[in-house]
């Protein structure tokens, strides 16, 4: 083809086209001129072949096809349809792309092709940096923006963090220069791991890689097939199922230990009352409280929100107090706080979030006055897994006298908690989420708190002396 003229052969070639199917070849296309999917027929000559996304440097400047563009020299009859129907194009030779020619019948249509589609080349490279591009917009959480310290990249990391890998971002991984003029490459602070190993769970470094299936073996309820294939359970945030240890140790308890504690002083109370106290223990250095009797069991992170909701809350929150929650929260940290707040009058104030699903922190502050008498904010949320800086909001809020709950639920299990350096007057969890049994969980709570609230429920080993008239 020359600029301003149409080869006569591609003409008769083209009045004899019927409308080609979306992404395939008409059977009745002689085989030079059927279009290729995106494809250079190899038969076709270098001059007519159609460009995959790209200007052969052999056409003519006025003749190359333009990415995803209608050359202007083109005559409207040759031109190509990016995406569409050209209204001045015979039916017979309108191509079309994504969308069914008006006058081609419904009979004509075929399937999509099941061969290669366009992106082979292109597309996969285009999808591979727009992901990198997205994780390297994750910001890093560094010493200096949270009183917690940073997070700790995993060790042995095997890969840099994808920004680094982004052309034009090679300055995330740094180059330094050694005293004896050698170069070393820096590892970005952020970085992500192609494979686990076990010294990313604390167990005993072997030098062999991490094997799922170790894993596996230890959870029975993972022996097993649902629809006829092996059981893959990925629904932690709502539930973990419970490794071989935790189900032995419910059973040797039921079998050999079972008894009242704190009332009796024969064996098996004995054994009880020290496993149930052994069990605090473990869950205050878990959190990093700092005595065991800051430790209250409860059912699970729902009931201890009520019970600091039925005790702080019916104490020292009234009418006009406020409460702050945040946008994040889930069901359980919102609606005990409605309870309190229509019972009391009290306004509950809510934190907004970003399109990134973070707290807006200016929004935060600004919300925080003398009126605020708690601020309850979870530490991972439950639906988006946002990581909320839990100890600068609770830095804030002690400024203005306010008491901090953390719901921890979906936290405890995925990074190392200490309550005392969060700083938090109540943190609160569930066992279920963490491989222990259901209906099970924790509240801590600050020692001068519990020793300042009412009581919530009545009953047994919460008392001295009990009378029709008077319990103390």
């Amino acid at each position: 083809m020359r600029s301003g003229n149409t080869d006569p052969t591609l003409q008769q070639a083209l009045a004899r086209l019927k409308p080609p199917s979306n992404f395939a070849t008409p059977s009745d296309i002689p085989t030079s001129t059927q279009p290729s999917n995106f494809a250079t027929p190899s038969d076709l000559p270098i001059s007519t072949q159609p460009s995959n996304f790209a200007t052969p440097s052999d056409l003519p400047t006025s003749t190359q096809p333009s990415n995803f563009a209608t050359p202007s020299d083109l005559p409207t009859s040759t031109q190509p349809s990016n995406f569409a129907t050209p209204s001045d194009l015979p039916t017979g030779t309108q191509p079309s792309n994504f969308a069914t020619s008006a006058g081609t019948p419904s009979s004509e249509l075929s399937s999509p092709p099941t061969g290669n589609l366009p992106g082979d080349r292109f597309d996969i490279d285009a999808i591979s940096r727009l992901a990198q591009d997205l994780y390297g917009q994750i910001p890093p959480i560094s010493a200096a923006s949270s009183p917690m310290g940073s997070i700790d990249t995993p060790r042995h990391p095997t890969i840099p963090h994808p920004q680094a890998l982004v052309p034009g971002n090679e300055a995330e991984a740094k180059r330094a220069t050694t005293g004896n003029g050698a170069t070393t490459t820096v590892t970005p602070e952020r970085s992500f791991q192609s494979s686990t190993t076990v010294g990313n769970l604390n167990l005993p470094a072997t030098g062999e890689p991490f094997d799922v299936n170790v894993i596996r073996r230890d959870f029975p309820i993972l022996h097993q097939q649902v629809h006829g294939k092996q059981l893959i359970w990925l629904d932690n945030a709502a539930t973990t199922q419970k490794p071989q240890g935790v189900i032995d140790s419910i059973s040797r308890y039921y079998e050999r230990d079972n008894s009242n504690i704190h009332r009796a002083a024969h064996t098996l109370a004995a054994r009880a009352t020290d496993a149930y106290e052994g069990a605090r223990e473990k869950v205050q250095r878990f959190l990093g409280a700092g005595d065991a009797s800051e430790i209250v069991f409860l059912r699970g992170t729902t009931e201890a929100i009520n019970l600091v909701a039925n005790t702080f809350g019916r104490k020292y929150i009234g009418e006009g107090d406020e409460i702050v929650l945040s946008t994040l929260e889930h069901h359980a940290n919102i609606v005990p706080w409605q309870m309190l707040a229509k019972e009391t009058g009290a306004v509950i104030k809510v934190i907004p979030i970003n399109d990134r699903g973070e707290i807006i922190m200016s929004e935060y502050t600004r919300l925080l006055n003398s009126r605020t008498r708690i601020v309850s904010i979870t530490q991972v949320s439950n639906s988006l897994g946002t990581i909320v800086p839990v100890a600068e909001m609770t830095h804030l809020a002690h400024r203005h006298g306010a008491r901090v709950l953390v719901d921890g639920a979906q936290a405890v299990s995925h990074m190392p908690i200490n309550v005392q350096a969060i700083g938090c007057d109540f943190y609160v969890f569930s066992g279920h989420k963490l491989f222990a049994p259901t209906g099970i969980g924790a509240l801590y709570a600050k020692g001068e708190l519990l020793e300042d609230l009412p009581p919530w429920q009545g009953g047994g080993s919460m008392i001295r002396h009990v009378t029709f008239e008077e319990t103390i």
